[in-house]
């Protein structure tokens, strides 16, 4: 898989939600500590092998980025599931994040419910992608 795929999602990500919400980014030095009553999203990629595409130059990938939605628990679900909304509008299915030369189409999102968990009520988005890459 190319690590571009990865920095696409979080750099698309940081770009239009940076400003809007805390990001805990995966293996992050120093480790992103939450502070109470402040919403975060923590983000992480999941992806799947790398397949042949054919006996030609070109790898097939696909997986997952995944943001995981942590809000203050007892305030209401409201802007939790705004903030998911927005996320899942910005990657829509079938629009492209692209960082050096390298694009992944998005397939499909989904929005599990929403639970409490540790003090936070927490909302988990899977945003399916899928790339070709070169060998």
């Amino acid at each position: 898989m190319s690590i571009k795929i990865d920095q696409a999602f979080v750099s698309a990500f940081s770009t239009e939600f940076g400003s809007a919400i805390e990001i805990a980014y995966e293996n992050a030095n120093p480790p992103y500590v939450p502070q109470a009553q402040t919403p975060f999203a923590a983000i992480k990629m999941q992806p799947n092998p790398v397949e042949a595409r054919a006996l030609a130059r070109f790898n097939q990938t696909s997986g997952i980025f995944q943001v995981i939605l942590y809000y203050p628990v007892d305030a209401g679900d409201f802007a939790a599931k705004s903030m998911a909304q927005d996320i899942t509008d910005f990657f829509s299915i079938g629009t492209h994040v692209t960082y050096g030369g390298q694009s992944a189409t998005i397939l499909e999102t989904r929005r599990q419910p929403g639970i409490a968990e540790d003090g936070w009520y927490k909302l988990v988005l899977s945003i399916y992608y899928y790339a070709i890459t070169e060998r």
